[in-house]
Order: C-alpha cells, then sequence, then structure tokens
C-alpha cells in the first residue's frame, strides 16, 4: 500500500531529502573553496557540512522505516546502470499504453466478428433469433449494433 500524496510523514521524508540534497550542494561549491579562504577556514567549514551531511542522513534513515511502500527492482538496477527513473516511469507508461491498444483493438474485433456472426446466424436460423439477441446482449453487445 502506497503513503497519501499528503501524508506528513511523506512531507518530512521529502524536506529531508532537498535538505540532504542542498547540504551535498554546499560540499560542492565549499570543496572548490572561495578566494582568500585559508586551509583551517576550508577544512572547519567543510567538517561542518560533513557533519550537517551526517545528522540529515541519520534522521532520514531513523524516519524511513516508517514509510510503507516499495520501489519496483527495475527502477532501482535502471538508477544503478546511471539511468533516469523518470525515462523508466515514462517508457512504462507508454509500454502500457501500447498494450491497452493492443487489447482494444482485440476486443473491438471480437465485438465485430460477434456482431457479424450473430448476423449470419440468424439469417441461416431465423427460430434461433430470440437465443442469439440473449448471447449479443449478455456479451456486451447491443441488438441494434448486430443488426439483425
Amino acid at each position: 500500500m502506497a503513503q497519501p500524496k499528503n501524508d506528513p510523514l511523506l512531507k518530512s521524508v521529502e524536506k529531508q531529502v532537498k535538505d540532504i540534497t542542498s547540504t551535498l550542494y554546499t560540499l560542492l561549491v565549499t570543496t572548490q573553496g572561495t578566494p582568500g579562504q585559508t586551509q583551517n577556514e576550508l577544512q572547519s567549514t567543510l567538517r561542518k557540512n560533513i557533519i550537517k551531511l551526517l545528522t540529515e542522513l541519520r534522521s532520514l534513515i531513523s524516519t524511513t522505516p516508517h514509510l510503507n511502500f516499495k520501489i519496483p527492482v527495475e527502477v532501482i538496477d535502471y538508477v544503478q546502470e546511471g539511468r533516469n527513473p523518470d525515462i523508466y516511469t515514462r517508457e512504462f507508461v507508454e509500454l502500457v499504453m501500447k498494450i491497452n491498444q493492443m487489447h482494444k483493438g482485440k476486443t473491438e474485433a471480437f465485438g465485430d466478428f460477434r456482431d457479424v456472426l450473430a448476423r449470419e446466424f440468424v439469417g441461416a436460423v431465423p427460430e434461433m433469433r430470440e437465443t442469439v439477441e440473449k448471447v449479443v446482449g449478455v456479451s456486451g453487445g447491443k441488438i441494434a449494433e448486430a443488426g439483425f
């Protein structure tokens, strides 16, 4: 079962992840140093930011066990291969749409076949009209569309 989007715990985790991302960015910028900054100042700033990052990671680790969601193994593999999970999502949605279109086409084809078969059946055996109408109706067809 997935967490509701407005769940306070989920919002908290989102904020924590954003904070971690911000701290990582700060560390990246800090490693470049600033003009006029001494080696000791740079080390002190890096140390503070690393401690902050560790604190944020600990907080995230203590919060996440309470979340109830599953990440598909395929998505994890996708990320481990260095690919964007948004692309996985887009490809998955496109695949589902393709399959749905194929099933829709098959359903419509079987419906057309049902109607043609019913029309031909009634034409060949008129006394079966009532039974054929029931079968067409039960199978989701409309008597008028069957054309008999």
